[in-house]
């Protein structure tokens, strides 16, 4: 089974994520950005975006539009990554993906994230402080990353199109 894992990332935890999948699916598994996929090529195509200032990435919302039609016909995943300890609306960003999404997606996960204050650029540093700040909270280090649930969702998608 020839898979692709196209996703994009600010600061490197969806890729990971994206590596911990492509482990659990193994066979013929690529891992790109949304911005480097040359070609839609294979029996499953995977699409991973993070969650940043309540929202998937706009790269990943974009790659999904630009290339609606071509997945309307393949086998199609999504998941995101997110801090599930700052926000319970992982239905609001499951729905906000599938309104870009192909009509039919195999499943989608839902996976935790890592997030370290100290390496945000100034920008976005500025916009999390004040995102804490208004929600009465206080993080320098967040690990909610989860390796098993990653692997679990990589082994349903292999033995669902294997």
């Amino acid at each position: 089974m020839k898979t692709l894992i196209a996703y994009d990332t600010k600061y490197g935890t969806t890729t990971t994520i994206a590596r911990w999948l492509c482990e659990a699916i193994a066979g013929d598994c690529v891992i790109a950005k949304v911005a480097d996929v040359t070609s839609l090529d294979y029996d499953l195509i995977v699409v991973g975006a993070p969650i940043y200032t309540d929202e998937p990435l706009s790269s990943v919302t974009q790659f999904l539009h630009d290339h609606r039609e071509a997945l309307s016909r393949k086998n199609v995943a999504l998941f995101f990554v997110y801090d599930k300890l700052l926000t319970t609306k992982s239905e609001t960003y499951v729905e906000e993906l599938r309104e870009y999404a192909p009509p039919r997606v195999l499943a989608v996960g839902i996976f935790g994230g890592y997030f370290d204050i100290n390496v945000l650029t100034e920008h976005d540093r500025y916009t999390m402080e004040d995102f804490f700040r208004r929600l009465g909270k206080r993080y320098d280090v967040v690990d909610s990353r989860n390796k098993d649930e990653v692997v679990r969702f990589g082994t349903l998608l292999r033995d669902t199109i294997g």
